[in-house]
């Protein structure tokens, strides 16, 4: 999760995310303002909503 947001334009981000730093749910995704940062269950949280979009890259969803 960043605290940088982008309002408009095209964006390209270069993640580097080692695969031993992974957990059972990796998910690369956006989201707007206002989606859910908590679940009471364990569950991608990215991609759950309207407003956000999530790949999982452990299962390649």
């Amino acid at each position: 999760m960043s605290d940088i947001g982008f309002a408009k334009g095209m964006h390209i981000l270069d993640v580097e995310w080692p695969t031993e730093m992974r957990g059972t749910h990796a998910v690369i995704g956006v989201a707007l303002a206002g989606t859910p940062i908590n679940a009471t269950f364990y569950t991608n949280l990215l991609g759950s909503t309207e407003s956000s979009w999530g790949w999982d890259i452990k299962t390649k969803n």
